[in-house]
């Protein structure tokens, strides 16, 4: 989300971010109760819609946009338009449960650009919310079947993740990617996966994903051969396809 990277956003506007993690059970000698976590983050924008020097039309953490996940160059799914002068709250909740070799983590997001009733160009409501689930477990480490530990050497992982997020705005000029067509768009990803760790900072990532898009735009459509026409204006396409990514990872 957003353009605050310090060098393209200009705003002298003041953003705040809270978070928070806490294990209420961790010193309990009880392996059902001991693995409990919760967190939450919330970050509080505040909007600048004034010309700089980059963008006339304003840079400050004003846009948000769904995209695929892996790989250089992401293919869009669903751009929001640029919200004008005001609030952006997005706040995400998560829990987890770790009993033993198995983990489960759930996690849920709310995002929301409030504008004030005098920006110069109002667009409207945009939002966007998301929930997901991962399960992990720890199949196999040199100390035997349903051992080990991440970043623990010789540990074998196997994980799973199920993820629903939507875009959504009531505004002209919505979804951008789409031309302006589509007011609304949904992702869905199922994630199945394998790591193997050689050592603490060395390990081996194979990830397949599953995507499920609804709205697609004309050119993800051609990219991930959903469509072979790029210039179909067929914006209300759902488009699935499989994603499958080999990572190396390396910690120094």
């Amino acid at each position: 989300m957003g353009l605050s990277d310090g060098v393209r956003d200009e705003s002298n506007r003041v953003d705040h971010v809270v978070m928070y993690n806490i294990n209420p059970f961790s010193q309990i000698k009880n392996k059902w109760i001991s693995g409990v976590g919760l967190s939450m983050f919330a970050w509080f924008g505040n909007q600048d819609d004034r010309p700089t020097t980059n963008d006339p039309d304003g840079f400050s953490t004003n846009t948000f946009q769904l995209r695929t996940q892996e790989g250089s160059r992401r293919l869009v799914l669903f751009t929001s338009p640029t919200a004008g002068r005001g609030r952006h709250l997005f706040y995400s909740p998560s829990a987890q449960y770790k009993i033993g070799p198995y983990q489960v983590n759930g996690v849920a997001g709310w995002d929301r650009y409030n504008e004030d009733s005098g920006a110069a160009s109002p667009t409207g409501k945009i939002k966007g919310r998301y929930w997901k689930v991962m399960n992990d477990l720890m199949l196999w480490s040199p100390k035997g079947f349903l051992t080990g530990a991440p970043n623990e050497a010789g540990t074998l992982g196997l994980g799973y993740s199920y993820e629903r997020t939507t875009g959504d705005c009531d505004a002209a000029g919505c979804d951008v990617a789409n031309g302006g067509n589509i007011k609304r768009a949904t992702l869905i990803v199922n994630e199945g996966g394998l790591r193997y760790w050689i050592r603490p900072s060395l390990s081996l990532h194979l990830a397949v994903k599953h995507y499920d898009v609804t709205n697609t735009p004309a050119a993800t459509q051609v990219a991930t051969g959903c469509s072979s026409n790029n210039n179909a204006t067929n914006p209300s396409k759902d488009c699935s396809w499989v994603d499958m990514v080999l990572r190396l990872y390396f910690i120094f």
